[in-house]
C-alpha cells in the first residue's frame, strides 16, 4: 500500500511538471507573437528603396523599343501617349492631348500615337467617348518601352531614338516644354 501511495504521489509530480511545463510553453508562445506584433507596429519601419538597374527606365539617346503597328520612319517624329482608360492623370490631361493632335506643325511633322495597355474594346469606347484624332494601339507591353506607369509622353526621331520624355501630368511649364520641343512657338 505505501508503494501504491508512492506511485499516485509520483504520478501526482510527474502531471503537476507536465502541466507546469505546458503552460510555461503556451505563456512564452504567446509572449514571442505579443513581441513580435509590437515590434512590427511600435518600430518605424525603414524604407528600403529597390535598386534601379540601369536597363529600365527611359533615357535620352536610348533607342525604344518599336511597338506593333508604329513606324517610326513614317514621320520625322513620333510623340508617344502611354495612357490607360482607367487613369485620372490621363483623363486631366485630354484637352493638352487634343490641343497637340490639332496643332498644324506637330500633324506635318509629328505623328501621335496612344498605347493604352487596356483591351481593344476599352480602348475604341474611350477613344470615341472622349474624341480621340490620333492612332490608339491596344495592349503593348509597357515593360519594352521600359515604362510602367501612365501618363507619359515620349517624343522619337525617325530611328527611334528617344529625344525627350515627360511623365505624369504635366504642368503649364511642362506643357510648354513639350511645345517647344514639337517645334510649336
Amino acid at each position: 500500500m505505501a508503494e501504491t501511495k508512492e506511485k499516485i504521489l509520483t504520478l501526482n509530480n510527474v502531471k503537476g511538471y507536465l502541466e507546469t511545463v505546458t503552460n510555461l510553453a503556451v505563456l512564452l508562445v504567446a509572449l514571442v507573437f505579443l513581441a513580435g506584433f509590437a515590434w512590427s507596429f511600435f518600430v518605424p519601419k525603414t524604407k528600403v528603396r529597390p535598386q534601379i538597374r540601369p536597363e529600365i527606365g527611359l533615357r535620352k539617346g536610348n533607342v525604344l523599343h518599336q511597338p506593333a503597328g508604329i513606324d517610326y520612319n513614317a514621320a520625322p517624329q513620333t510623340l508617344l501617349l502611354l495612357m490607360n482608360t482607367e487613369c485620372h492623370y490621363c483623363e486631366v490631361s485630354l484637352p493638352f492631348y487634343k490641343k497637340l493632335a490639332t496643332s498644324s506643325s506637330i500633324v506635318n511633322n509629328t505623328k501621335m500615337v496612344a498605347l493604352f495597355p487596356n483591351p481593344q474594346t476599352k480602348v475604341g469606347d474611350y477613344a470615341q467617348k472622349n474624341e480621340l484624332n490620333f492612332q490608339t494601339i491596344s495592349s503593348p507591353d509597357f515593360q519594352l518601352l521600359k515604362m510602367l506607369g501612365t501618363p507619359t509622353l515620349i517624343l522619337t526621331n525617325s530611328k527611334g531614338e528617344i529625344l525627350d520624355f515627360w511623365i505624369g501630368k504635366l504642368s503649364a511649364e511642362s506643357e510648354q516644354e513639350v511645345l517647344k520641343a514639337l517645334g510649336v512657338s
